[in-house]
């Protein structure tokens, strides 16, 4: 297994495929690429941290493991907080772990309205591979916590749908601090699942290395050019070149599209049509006396998607991160920290239309996202709250928090009305924007898309994209294992189109918008 840190000199390189980022969408191609017998490196800008190395601290999170400290703010009519990883892992190792596949009824959506060829049988088979490879399962019992079993009593009282959460994880103990990247290391995130198969397949990865360029011979990819990291993420001066016969960026929604534009490659669809599930959270407190505990137990344990196009979730947190969802400063705090051991968290996850857009900015790889929430998504929020005060009551609640300027901060249970009548400005709500995706959308023609149906960038022969930049618009629910599975999906076809053209040094001529698995040259893989 090769793990180079940051290196203090320059250091060239040479194979077959680069692949840009190690989470959800870059971790899986590499496997699936070194699997196939094709020498792979991965690149990633954050560190490799093993479990010990991972505190519950969640500022300590924040700083070493999250792009801008965690504080991503998207700008519109309101601002929008977002997060990304920066880390082996990537945001793999700070989410949930929660598992969904991609509902059919999406699957043929994308097909019909952007022309994607890949049907839901394919993507089940890929479904099946990264669950095995991932240990997809529920969450134990005697893992869930008070704050899960509550909803679940809550949502059943009132005849609501409501399902233990699927997660890739072995052996969780329901610390509620998924946040933090699990000190345990029970979550099977990519780097403990995907990024150790790579590298036992001869992978390399160089971490701390942040890709600053991808070169092009003037008629097709080259390789990349990126620059060590050391210290607080400042760039040392050491650099790495990497020649390769293709390249596979997986660097996220947000820095996908950057590092496209500051390539000058891709058309003017990369950067566009950045989608999000829009979320918002809420509080609430059962009677004095009540022990829920919200640090006992998994972090997201119970789901109900019973209402259309949102997901409703529990949302176990430790101290530090629930006040931060907390209305009021200061002395205001403290009825509510008295109130602690008997608060109730939950959270709405809407599938969201507005669309948005990535730009760069001059001297950094940090983007600057613009992203207005429209009123038809602010409408579908407001209702998802509303449904989630409903189950709180239902589960025993005698007030609840809903975080909306312009609504009392505490509503009784004959009150909830006025969720229901809630201003649909976005500035009055406290939203997070989850799960960027699209900003380099996939779709059959160039017209509309800004990748082919091979993860192929347009008018970029060897440069694909495999992470939640492709997916046409946001799938509705957490995407970890759509991701996954397209990720799995194309890379089995880049595969076998570069073991086809071995012995030619280069690619065969660009495909856009046809099949690109090869005929011959195909090598045998793990099911």
């Amino acid at each position: 297994m090769t793990v180079l840190p940051p290196q203090d000199r320059n250091v060239k390189d040479v194979c077959d495929v680069v692949v840009i980022g190690t989470g959800a969408g870059g971790a899986v191609a590499a496997s699936e690429l070194a699997e196939s017998g094709l020498s792979v490196i991965m690149v990633e800008e954050g560190a490799h941290l093993s479990p010990e190395h991972v505190t519950i601290d969640s500022f300590d999170t924040m700083r070493n493991m999250m792009r801008e400290n965690g504080m991503r703010l998207m700008s519109g009519r309101s601002l929008t907080m977002t997060i990304q990883g920066r880390v082996v892992g990537g945001t793999t190792k700070l989410n949930a772990g929660i598992c969904f596949r991609t509902p059919r009824e999406v699957v043929e959506e994308w097909r019909r309205d952007f022309g994607l060829t890949v049907t839901y049988e394919d993507l089940a088979q890929s479904f099946e591979r990264v669950e095995k490879t991932i240990n997809v399962k529920a969450i134990d019992a005697d893992a869930l916590g008070n704050n899960n079993l509550i909803f679940k009593a809550g949502a059943e009282s009132l005849g609501i749908h409501n399902a233990v959460v699927m997660k890739n994880e072995s052996g969780c103990e329901g610390n509620s601090v998924c946040l933090s990247g699990c000190p345990k290391g029970a979550r099977m995130s990519t780097d403990r699942s995907y990024v150790p198969r790579a590298l036992g397949f001869g992978a390399k990865l160089y971490t701390g290395l942040r890709a600053v360029r991808i070169e092009t011979d003037g008629h097709r990819v080259t390789g990349i050019d990126g620059v060590f990291l050391g210290r607080g993420f400042r760039e040392t001066g050491a650099r790495l070149s990497i020649r390769a016969r293709a390249v596979v960026v997986s660097a996220g929604a947000f820095a996908t599209p950057v590092l496209l534009k500051k390539s000058g490659l891709g058309n003017r669809h990369v950067g566009m049509n950045l989608a999000n599930h829009v979320s918002a959270g809420m509080l609430g407190a059962l009677p004095a006396g009540a022990d829920v505990k919200l640090w006992i137990g998994a972090h997201q344990g119970y789901e109900s998607s019973e209402f259309r196009e949102m997901i409703i979730e529990t949302v176990s947190v430790p101290l530090d991160v629930l006040m931060m969802r907390v209305p009021g400063f200061g002395p205001a705090l403290y009825p509510m920290l008295e109130k602690f051991r008997n608060l109730l968290s939950y959270g709405v996850m809407t599938r969201s239309r507005t669309s948005g857009e990535v730009r760069t900015r001059r001297g950094t790889m940090d983007p600057k996202v613009v992203y207005s929430i429209i009123p038809e998504d602010i409408a579908r929020l407001r209702f998802g709250l509303a449904k989630t005060a409903e189950i709180m009551f239902a589960g025993g609640a005698e007030e609840v928090f809903p975080a909306i300027h312009g609504i009392p901060k505490r509503l009784r249970k004959e009150e909830i009305r006025r969720i229901y009548e809630g201003p649909l400005d976005p500035r009055n709500y406290t939203c997070i924007a989850m799960h960027p995706a699209s900003s380099a959308r996939m779709a059959a023609s160039e017209d509309i898309g800004a990748v082919d149906n091979s993860g192929e960038v347009y008018g970029a022969p060897s440069l694909y994209v495999m992470d939640s930049s492709v997916l046409p618009n946001a799938p509705g629910v957490n995407p970890q294992v759509t991701i996954m599975a397209f990720a799995d999906h194309l890379s089995r076809k880049l595969a076998d189109r570069l073991i086809s053209a071995r012995g030619t040094g280069i690619l065969p001529v660009s495909f856009h918008g046809r099949d690109s698995r090869a005929t011959s040259g195909t090598v045998a893989r793990s099911s």
